[in-house]
């Protein structure tokens, strides 16, 4: 499996059902560095959360993807101030 198979995340639609049966199947792991991509699009906030829910069920997350979660984290400490 390619490790970003997203494609287009402006076409949001497709890309959150993809997620879905990704993490139903057990295969979520497999497509890191695509999740860090939609973590760091801003195009879409649901999209974003939906992936947020997910990436929990990561058993071993790559640094790559712990770091993007950090910066959300730390951009929306400095958008609430």
């Amino acid at each position: 499996m390619s490790p970003d198979p997203f494609g287009n995340l402006k076409d949001w639609g497709p890309v959150l059902e993809h997620i879905c049966e990704l993490t139903d199947n057990g295969k979520l792991s497999e497509c890191q560095p695509g999740l860090t991509r939609i973590l760091a699009f801003q195009g879409n906030w649901r999209l974003r959360e939906e992936t947020l829910k997910r990436i929990g069920f990561i058993q071993n997350p790559s640094n790559e993807l712990i770091c993007q979660v950090m910066n959300m984290i730390a951009d929306a400490k400095f958008i609430m101030k």
